[in-house]
């Protein structure tokens, strides 16, 4: 609270796992969490993989050598179920982020999960059927990208599984 309270504002974080410098286990993740939660924060955009510093890795680098471990924002889900948890890294498509939006490995399933690179290498298959794939949403479709860049696409919509 003594972030967010003054203002009434919300705070979110996005963050990594860590890094090689100061560890990327799941104790340093949860324990960063548990710090920015008693902060007042109660959204984390998790991007589930360390970055390596010492290295001297690029930021290309860091975004594709790091192994992923999704697993740990899943975990968070299940130990910390006051706050929301937004899986981000690896997820080029859309039916990556449906498979971490269930149940995953005996794990319950993360709030939300970020596309990032997938929506900007491809971002008519990505964001043109987003609604139809992810929300089941018959109704909501956008029939060209002419019609979207005209406006047709209407008023952005929110899946019942966005916090």
């Amino acid at each position: 609270d003594r972030v967010c309270a003054p203002r009434g504002t919300r705070v979110s974080v996005k963050h990594r796992l860590g890094t090689d410098l100061s560890g990327s286990d799941y104790a340093t993740t949860r324990a960063f969490v548990e710090a920015a939660r008693a902060g007042g924060c109660r959204h984390f955009a998790l991007h589930a993989r360390a970055a390596v510093l010492a290295a001297g890795f690029s930021t290309q680098q860091n975004r594709t050598i790091p192994p992923l471990e999704p697993a740990v924002a899943h975990r968070l889900v299940a130990d910390v179920p006051d706050c929301t948890f937004a899986l981000n890294g690896g997820l080029a498509t859309l039916d990556a982020c449906a498979a971490h939006l269930e149940p995953w490995r005996g794990l319950p399933a993360v709030h939300s999960c970020m596309v990032g690179r997938g929506a900007w290498y491809a971002p008519w298959e990505v964001l043109a059927t987003a609604d139809r794939r992810l929300c089941g949403s018959a109704t909501h479709r956008v029939a060209t990208r002419g019609a979207a860049l005209d406006g047709g696409a209407g008023p952005i919509r929110r899946c019942p599984w966005v916090a």
